[in-house]
């Protein structure tokens, strides 16, 4: 849900900070960057530790991000807070395969690594169709200050409330 808010929100949210062609580049690039290092790290954690006592503070760490992202200043600031946001983005979804590898048998889990991908593509499609079939991560034609405010205010604190209940169950 975090990077299609982003991927779409970006453009205006790159020109109200007065951010460049690199740093709009740099935003999703942090995230993958810091998710991708640090996915070995979150397996070998997890078999030492255990799946929650890794798993929650990844939803923390994801949390800390998702507020300095909503407070960024600059496309400097908006950087590196997304790759605060993909060190705790990458422990949710590595420790979220690692679960569910536990929990289903060897034989089904095809089935359910299927339906996952199947989720990916579908809200691409559907994301696709509700932006009136425009790349979804084209620029609006017109950035105004209250679309800029409310694409900055929407995309970061969005996750804030479904993470935080996460954390309760």
């Amino acid at each position: 849900m975090d990077q299609t808010i982003v991927s779409t929100a970006l453009p205006t949210i790159t020109h109200d900070l007065n951010g460049s062609q690199t740093g709009y580049q740099w935003v999703g690039t942090a995230y993958l960057l810091v998710a991708t290092a640090l996915s070995p790290l979150y397996g070998k954690l997890s078999a030492v530790f255990g799946r929650k006592q890794i798993l929650f503070p990844s939803v923390v760490v994801f949390l800390l991000g998702s507020g300095l992202c909503g407070g960024a200043k600059s496309m400097t600031w908006l950087c590196i807070a997304r790759g605060v946001q993909g060190a705790g983005g990458g422990g949710i979804l590595q420790l979220t395969q690692i679960v569910i590898s536990d929990i289903i048998p060897l034989q089904d889990r095809g089935k359910y690594s299927g339906l996952i991908g199947a989720t990916w593509g579908i809200r691409y499609v559907v994301r696709s169709a509700r932006a009136g079939g425009r790349d979804v991560g084209s620029p609006p034609a017109e950035p105004t200050a209250v679309a800029s405010f409310a694409a900055l205010t929407i995309s970061f604190a969005r996750s804030l409330p479904l993470l935080l209940h996460s954390t309760t169950l």
